[in-house]
């Protein structure tokens, strides 16, 4: 531990010269928004429709949600919204959980898994696209090109000629057409996906992607909020200032007809590479009165944020990423309290890290005793022997961080 502290002091030491502070990733956190899209068995053929990227599976989502609800405050964002506003404080350790878009595996699989642990969340829906409507349209260039008949594409929104015959020409294919696709207009964006259509002639009928507003009332029966993601998921910062500001306007306005209540919280679309929020779509957002709006910048909320760029933090597709997702932006604290010998110098956080670390090596060590006990009656007392020495050093690293974070438990 005195090798890590010292590396830390160094860390501490260069990051002020160059004017950081690692106090400030999580002393003063008041929230940290986590960001989710789909969740669906990315081994489905159906699951074609979204990026594999941005998918988590049912049961790696039901580990990170029982996670959350077992470590954290789980809190809705009219709750922040009211934070933000100087009313009631947010509990200590509190987290919310967000879905940008609107996929039909939200109800399918999602909510039942957050209803059973008891933890609200936010939905952005992209307006236009549900129950239907029209398609949302990363999802449809996915589809088409996925399920297209032709061996090749001339593509002539780039020029380009994509071979279609297996996965990795199809994948080069979608990621070239959205980037084009994502700065055009409503109007000349359907018209070159109707182009696409003709070209790829797919086959058979693409599944339902997104949510209808049967399961969207049943959801909001149940606990959950809902939110605007536009109406058609652009890139706003790309549109004339007319359109943008009809796509946060209406995305708006269609959704409280269909509630009959508010919707005070809105999500900036970020469907492909480049900026999607600049000052002047943040004008828009707030000419449209929206109390929050989240955007895809990581990082947590502080209380002095802008309630309209609100940060969140992207969780991974494994089970236990959540925890590093969650935690990692407050690390710096940990290497303060490694520093300072003070487990509670950011309000506790550090000795939170510190159980995370203490019980995935308590889990080691159980697992290492289970081995142990196998390896005497399989091998004989000399690899049982060689585990021992094993399980000693891991139970002093143990020791070793629980007397540094200030944890009480044992393995």
């Amino acid at each position: 531990m005195r090798s890590v502290a010292r590396m830390a002091r160094w860390t501490l030491h260069r990051s002020k010269r160059a004017g950081v502070s690692w106090v400030d990733f999580g002393a003063r956190r008041m929230v940290a928004i986590v960001r989710y899209h789909s969740v669906s068995d990315v081994r489905d053929r159906n699951h074609l429709y979204v990026n594999r990227a941005i998918a988590v599976a049912p049961e790696t989502f039901e580990r990170q949600i029982e996670f959350l609800a077992a470590r954290y405050r789980c809190v809705r964002m009219d709750d922040v919204a009211e934070a933000l506003d100087g009313g009631k404080p947010l509990p200590a350790n509190a987290v919310a959980v967000t879905f940008d878009d609107g996929y039909a595996d939200n109800h399918r699989h999602a909510y039942p898994i957050l209803r059973r642990h008891g933890v609200p969340a936010m939905f952005y829906l992209v307006a236009g696209c549900l129950d239907g409507e029209a398609p949302l349209w990363p999802s449809e260039v996915r589809s088409i090109v996925h399920r297209a008949t032709a061996r090749r594409l001339d593509d002539p929104l780039t020029g380009a000629t994509w071979d279609l015959r297996g996965p990795g020409g199809r994948e080069a294919a979608i990621a070239a057409l959205k980037e084009v696709l994502v700065s055009l207009p409503r109007g000349e964006r359907e018209a070159a996906l109707a182009e696409l259509r003709a070209r790829c002639a797919p086959e058979g009928r693409a599944p339902r992607v997104m949510l209808t507003w049967a399961e969207i009332e049943e959801m909001r029966a149940g606990g959950m909020e809902f939110g605007a993601h536009t109406v058609s998921h652009p890139r706003l910062p790309a549109l004339p200032p007319a359109e943008a500001a009809a796509e946060i306007r209406e995305s708006k306005t269609r959704l409280e007809a269909r509630f009959r209540a508010p919707v005070d919280h809105f999500s900036y679309p970020n469907p492909s590479k480049g900026l999607h929020v600049d000052a002047g779509v943040r004008r828009l957002v707030a000419g449209a009165r929206f109390r929050t709006a989240v955007t895809s910048l990581p990082g947590y909320v502080l209380a002095a944020d802008d309630r309209l760029e609100l940060k969140r933090l992207v969780v991974g597709a494994r089970p236990l990423d959540i925890a590093w997702d969650v935690e990692r932006p407050a690390l710096g604290d940990a290497l303060w309290a490694l520093v300072a010998g003070d487990g509670d110098e950011a309000g506790g956080r550090p000795a939170r890290l510190g159980d995370l670390v203490h019980d995935a090596a308590a889990m080691r060590i159980r697992r290492l005793r289970a081995a142990h006990t196998a390896a005497v009656a399989q091998l004989g007392t000399s690899a049982g022997r060689a585990l021992e020495h094993i399980i000693r050093a891991d139970a002093a690293a143990v020791s070793a961080i629980r007397a540094t974070v200030g944890n009480g438990g044992s393995p």
